[in-house]
């Protein structure tokens, strides 16, 4: 009787000790998101550097996010994890193009994207779309131009670069070259609309400034390139070459307003030529630069790959003008990175204060690895640095560590189907919502 008792009642026991166990690594893993391994580490310099700024952001994927703060050099930070998958979002950045498998001449900002959707200069007609961030069309606006090209339907960018929100209110510019002549302009979206032309107002957008191409010509190498059009709070920063040398004018988005204008730096597409002084080389400055503004104090910072750039170095000339009051170039130097460094798998921000370049920068740590064409190029473990500059001198180098990258192990020893189901909830681990602020702000963790 006994036995047959024990036999028949002997898994309770294992039931028992099966469910502590469960119990106990439930509670592990949960708290396991305050306890979440991530630290500043110094490599060069003294920490005291950061003293008077904060760089905060969120490390995060489809399955959980972790939000910091590095505050007087000190390190907080908290974790949320989901319930359920997520789709990871992205951010609109200056100068950046959105990853959402939309075309390149698109931008996101805040909950909407906004797309070049018909072809650069065709027609002297450009429609400037408006869309969810489910991809589901809102309606467009039409921008009617009124330049015309030598060489055909040349552009100094892609098409996204000319595009700029402020609010509920998109700005674009056409990216003209050398080959363009008559009168181009800063244009603002009047209203989005749907349906056939017979439904449209005769007006969908409004010339907001004028462009003068006039002086163009492609075989001088003279006149008004386009590159850029940039938000900075509520204003418009327009970036251009003009006579070789590259220039940041600032506008009024309201009135138009020119509000000033600064040279920061000479300017030579696709490589070096000798300078008129004939003793000097001119860099060349790749035309795809990337800005990064400061929205509290109206700045904005832009960085040009240079022809100096290698494979052992990566070299960026970095400019910061104000738009606080006027157009002001406060800073300009180079920032010299050891190592390969690709625009469509690392990023770099930049932000001036306090008589100080900071800089934080995203890199594959596996060089070989995170190459495009490696197969595991998106399971690449990527670092954080963070570098502080007074003076043009480098001050400080310091890395915020996490293990935040473990559970691309698991991804890569999956089976490829169970690979990419996983990869497409998560997407790809990114930093989110980064920027600097000064020290005085209250902490965005409380």
């Amino acid at each position: 009787m006994f036995i047959r008792f024990a036999r028949k009642h002997a898994i309770i026991p294992f039931a028992i000790f099966g469910a502590t166990i469960i119990a106990l690594l439930s509670h592990s893993i949960h708290a396991a998101k305050d306890d979440i391994r991530i630290s500043l580490r110094d490599m060069e310099g003294d920490r005291s550097a950061l003293q008077d700024v904060v760089l905060e952001g969120i490390l995060g994927d489809g399955f959980h996010e972790t939000a910091f703060e590095i505050s007087g050099g000190k390190l907080s930070s908290r974790t949320k994890i989901y319930e359920d998958a997520k789709p990871v979002r992205s951010y609109y950045l200056p100068g950046k193009l959105i990853s959402s498998g939309f075309p390149i001449d698109s931008i996101q900002a805040r909950d909407f994207i906004y797309s070049v959707i018909d072809e650069p200069f065709s027609f002297n007609r450009i429609s400037i779309g408006k869309y969810d961030l489910q991809q589901r069309m809102i309606g467009s606006s039409k921008l009617k131009l009124n330049i015309s090209s030598t060489a055909g339907n040349t552009y100094s960018n892609t098409p996204n670069y000319g595009l700029a929100v402020i609010g509920g209110k998109a700005y674009f510019t056409p990216l003209v070259t050398l080959d363009y002549s008559g009168t181009s302009g800063i244009y603002e979206t009047l209203g989005f609309f749907n349906g056939g032309d017979e439904e449209r107002p005769d007006e969908e957008s409004r010339l907001l400034a004028s462009l003068d191409l006039e002086g163009n010509n492609s075989y001088k190498g003279t006149g008004l390139e386009v590159l850029g059009l940039e938000a900075v709070g509520n204003k418009l920063a327009l970036i251009a070459a003009r006579n070789g040398e590259v220039i940041v004018q600032g506008y009024d988005s309201e009135s138009g307003e020119l509000l000033g204008e600064a040279a920061v730096g000479e300017y030579v597409r696709g490589g070096s030529k000798d300078s008129e002084a004939g003793s000097a080389i001119a860099r060349g400055v790749n035309e795809q630069y990337h800005a990064d503004v400061d929205m509290d104090s109206q700045m904005i910072n832009l960085s040009f790959r240079t022809s100096e750039s290698t494979q052992e170095e990566w070299v960026q000339a970095v400019a910061s003008v104000s738009l606080a009051d006027g157009v002001e170039l406060l800073n300009k130097q180079d920032v010299r990175i050891k190592g390969r460094f690709s625009s469509d798998r690392d990023f770099t921000m930049y932000s001036y204060r306090n008589g100080k370049l900071y800089l934080a920068m995203s890199k594959v740590i596996d060089e070989e690895a995170g190459d495009l064409g490696h197969p595991t190029s998106g399971l690449a473990a990527r670092s954080l640095t963070i570098r502080v500059y007074e003076g043009g001198k480098q001050m400080y180098i310091g890395e915020l560590a996490t293990d935040m990258n473990e559970d691309f192990i698991e991804d890569y020893f999956m089976g490829q189907n169970q690979m990419n189901m996983h990869k497409g909830l998560s997407m790809y681990r990114l930093w989110k919502g980064l920027r600097f602020r000064d020290a005085t702000d209250a902490s965005s963790l409380e």
